[in-house]
């Protein structure tokens, strides 16, 4: 069992690792070549890393880690998105789930990355904490509204000790996800709305993040459907409007998210001081 060198998904590999993340998914149909090729290729950013495992000549294994730009601890940084975790269904066990992430984790420390973040499903939680030793920061809240909630983005800001920064390049491109494009429809000084579509018939996702100076236009109305929204905010920042939980029994996944300090000396993420919503990964 050998993994490629580290390097970023070269155009070639993208037949091979659609092939294996449709093996390992089976039923998600958004992993498609243009898809890999935006999520991987064209993030202002930069280029995601990537962990391959190849076995007899064949890709076997796969995780990406997508560079984020975020505010932590009050200083800028570069964290890396864990996704994309998959391992043939035929070439599970024997530690390849732990090489592959260990890779992955080589690869974002020699880039100067802060951490690696990610949002864990529930058949690779225990493994990313247990074996990994990555810290556990709970399951994300999941609602449904009426209404749009609301944040004081300033105040979030303020507050938070991990947040996004959103430039708008990087909005611009997390918008224009092919499988699944988002739009913004809303805005004040505060913050932007942004829904899209939700896997669930009649149902939109939402999600806000803090107007910090973007000069980013209204492109469609709020929807008057429901709509899920997730995420995490400093207490007191977000105020949620006819809106009710997602009941653990009703998700698909438990939604865990999960951290591991690349930074010498760091001392993990604060739950209560996150500012997280699925703009910050790839739930939808």
């Amino acid at each position: 069992m050998s993994s490629d060198a580290p390097r970023p998904t070269a155009q070639e590999d993208l037949p091979a690792t659609v092939a294996l993340l449709r093996r390992a998914f089976p039923g998600v149909a958004k992993f498609t070549p243009t898809y890999l090729a935006w999520q991987c290729h064209a993030n202002p950013a930069g280029r995601a890393l990537v962990s391959n495992l190849f076995e007899g000549g064949r890709l076997v294994g796969h995780v990406s880690g997508v560079p984020l730009e975020v505010m932590l601890d009050g200083a800028a940084a570069r964290v890396s998105l864990i996704i994309n975790v998959c391992l043939d269904p035929l070439a599970r066990g024997g530690g390849r789930f732990r090489a592959l992430i260990e890779h992955l984790l080589a690869q974002a420390a020699a880039a100067g990355h802060a951490g690696a973040i990610g949002v864990a499903n529930g058949q690779s939680a225990d493994g990313f904490v247990h074996a990994l030793g990555f810290q556990d920061l709970g399951s994300l809240p999941a609602w449904v509204e009426l209404a749009p909630h609301r944040l004081d983005g300033e105040r979030a800001l303020g507050e938070a000790r991990f947040a996004r920064h959103w430039r708008p390049e990087t909005l611009a491109w997390r918008l224009a996800n092919p499988t699944n494009p988002l739009r913004v429809v809303a805005r004040d000084s505060h913050a932007l709305t942004i829904e899209g579509r939700s896997t669930l018939t009649g149902v939109a996702v939402r999600a806000t993040l803090p107007n910090a100076g973007l000069d980013v236009p209204v492109t469609a109305r709020p929807t008057r459907r429901p709509a899920v929204a997730l995420g995490l905010a400093p207490a007191g920042t977000l105020t949620r409007r006819f809106a009710r939980d997602i009941p653990p029994r009703l998700r698909p996944s438990p939604l865990r998210l999960i951290w591991h300090e690349l930074r010498a000396g760091g001392a993990g993420l604060d739950r209560a001081r996150l500012l997280f919503s699925l703009l910050d990964f790839d739930a939808f």
